[in-house]
Parts: structure tokens; C-alpha cells; sequence
């Protein structure tokens, strides 16, 4: 059961950080399309809130596909409305490649925000400390753990970062496409390492370096969950006020 900790925490955050994000970036759009009146306009400010995570999505799946030597065709971070009515801030055109190469480029993004994320959120900031202390329901270290973050300088630039970052990183439908057939090559892989004799070996190299590159990953994903709940709560009401005040019911 320890072994399978780190796992069964990750496949929890990533849940949870799905079901927040969906409605923190839902609610925003509506308090957007309630203040400015007009789609387009809407858009576009919502893009530019979210470019810093933006580009760096975008510019890791084009570093990806260069560093494994796939050619890069295009490249844009020009929001563009989808013929099916999604919106798509940016994008990467490749040429084709095997599966397991476009997973590699497909996952760059969750790579990049995530040590980008835990970088900004947990050396800059200080969250980890602040997590530590609210674990261990310690009144007096939580206070002092918020007046450190508190005087932290350039705090809100540090904090819309991490939002702008972690909101954007996860893989899009797109990125997904080949994954399925990445992971049956890594699923054959690893069949023929027990195969041959060498399930020990892998189990003692490669098991260990995966539970602590999942407690990573986990760790940045509840980050980015707790800072979007808490923005979800104001943001939520929000929309109500502004619901109430024009009269209108915002549709995202």
C-alpha cells in the first residue's frame, strides 16, 4: 500500500484539480462576458490574463519536438475560436511522428508548468512550510508561515503566475491523442523486461524514481487546486453580484 501512495495521491489531485479548474476558469469567463458585454472582447482579455502560462505551454511543446527531432511547421498564441465553438489560445503544428515522440511533445507542458509551479510556489513562496503547518494543525506556525508569505516581495505577481501556469498546463485533447499508444509501447517494454529476468532490477532502479517524480507532480497539482479554490469562492459571488446588478445570466 506505501508503494502505491504517491500514485493513489496523484490520480486523487489530478481529479480535484480537473474539477476546480473547470469551474474556477468557467466562473472567471462569466465575470468577464458580465463586465465587458461582449464575447470577443471577453476572449481576449481572458487570453492575455492567461498568456504567461500560455506561452510557456506552447513554448515547451515546440523545444519538446525540436530536442526529440521532430519539425516544427507553425506556431501561434493568438486566441482562435474552433469551427465545433471551442476556443484554442494557442497551438504548435508538428510534423508526424511515432507515438511515443508525439506523447513526449504532448506531455512537455505538464513537464514545464509543473517544475515551473513547484518552483515559483514552493522556493519562492514558501507554500510547502505553510502546508507542513496546516497538516499538522499547528495555530502558531500557520500565523507565522502567513506573515512570511505575506512580506514576501512582488507576492501577487508571484501568485498570478503560479494561477496563469497551472491553469494552462494540463494537456489538451490534441496532446492526449497519442498517449494511448505510447503507453501500449511502454506497456510491451516493460513485459519484456520481466521477460528476460530483469523485473527485480527495474522494480529497485525505476519504482522509486516514479513515486517521488509522482509526489512532485502531486504536490503542484494540490497547490494549484487550494490557490483555485480559494480565488472560486470570491470569483463565484462575484458573478453572482454582477448577475444581479445588469440583470443578465452570463452563459460561457
Amino acid at each position: 500500500m506505501a508503494d502505491s501512495a504517491a500514485f493513489i495521491w496523484l490520480g486523487l489531485a489530478l481529479v480535484i484539480l480537473q474539477f476546480v479548474q473547470q469551474r474556477f476558469q468557467r466562473s472567471l469567463q462569466s465575470a468577464l462576458l458580465l463586465l465587458l458585454r461582449r464575447p470577443d472582447w471577453a476572449l481576449i482579455f481572458y487570453s492575455l490574463l492567461f498568456l504567461p502560462g500560455t506561452a510557456l505551454h506552447e513554448f515547451s511543446h515546440w523545444l519538446a519536438a525540436r530536442l526529440v527531432g521532430v519539425r516544427v511547421r507553425s506556431f501561434s498564441l493568438l486566441p482562435e475560436r474552433m469551427v465545433d465553438g471551442r476556443v484554442r489560445f494557442g497551438y504548435v503544428e508538428t510534423d508526424s511522428s511515432d507515438p511515443v515522440r508525439a506523447a513526449l511533445i504532448g506531455a512537455a507542458p505538464v513537464a514545464a508548468g509543473t517544475l515551473a509551479v513547484g518552483f515559483l510556489g514552493f522556493r519562492i513562496l514558501g507554500l510547502d512550510a505553510l502546508a507542513q503547518a496546516s497538516m499538522e494543525f499547528n495555530p502558531t506556525w500557520v500565523v507565522e508561515e502567513f506573515g512570511r508569505i505575506w512580506s514576501t516581495g512582488d507576492l501577487l505577481v508571484w501568485i498570478y503566475l503560479v494561477v496563469a501556469i497551472s491553469n494552462t498546463m494540463l494537456p489538451s485533447r490534441s496532446d492526449r491523442a497519442t498517449w494511448v499508444a505510447a503507453a501500449a509501447i511502454i506497456l510491451v517494454l516493460v513485459i519484456g523486461v520481466f521477460a528476460m529476468g530483469g523485473g527485480d532490477l527495474l522494480a529497485e532502479r525505476a519504482l522509486p524514481a516514479l513515486q517521488r517524480g509522482a509526489s512532485a507532480v502531486a504536490a503542484v497539482f494540490s497547490l494549484t487546486a487550494v490557490l483555485d479554490l480559494l480565488l472560486l469562492l470570491p470569483l463565484g459571488l462575484s458573478v453572482k453580484l454582477l448577475e444581479r446588478a445588469t440583470g443578465l445570466r452570463a452563459v460561457t
